[in-house]
């Protein structure tokens, strides 16, 4: 039965780089592919707060909400996702990210120009790494 489903992911930035997790081998959708953490956001949760709470559960990482980046969507199978994804910032900058095995691998932060060249353009957070990168720039500019 197609359903649609909501997910919330954050963008972590660092000097200009941009954090990613690669999904374990065991998960079902996009094994051994890097993304930004997040997740399904559950029932009554406002995506916001499903940011915080997947950071802490997949990487032990305690944020705050910095603003918005974009919204996407997209056909997974039968499902539809709607997404949603956020700049987040450390609470405290000194803690380093620490991935639960059974989510993720290993971790890498990406620059702009890495980014561009290693990743391919129908992942499902291209566009919202590409437009985070973007937002970046604009404000550095500033």
């Amino acid at each position: 039965m197609s359903q649609q489903r909501i997910t919330a992911r954050g963008v972590l930035t660092h000097e200009g780089k941009i954090f990613t997790a690669k999904r374990a081998e065991t998960k079902r959708y996009f094994p051994g592919i890097y993304e930004l953490p997040g997740g399904w956001v559950e029932f009554g949760e406002h995506p916001e707060t499903t940011v915080v709470r997947e950071f802490k559960e997949e990487c032990g990482l305690d944020v705050t909400i910095e603003g918005f980046v974009c919204s996407g969507s997209q056909i997974l199978e039968a499902d539809h996702l709607v997404e949603f994804y956020f700049f987040v910032r450390r609470q405290d900058p000194a803690q380093q990210p620490q991935i639960q095995e059974c989510d993720h691998s290993e971790i890498r932060w990406w620059d702009q120009e890495t980014f561009l060249h290693e990743w391919e353009v129908s992942h499902p957070d291209y566009l919202a790494i590409k437009k985070a990168f973007e937002i970046l720039r604009q404000n550095s500019a500033l």
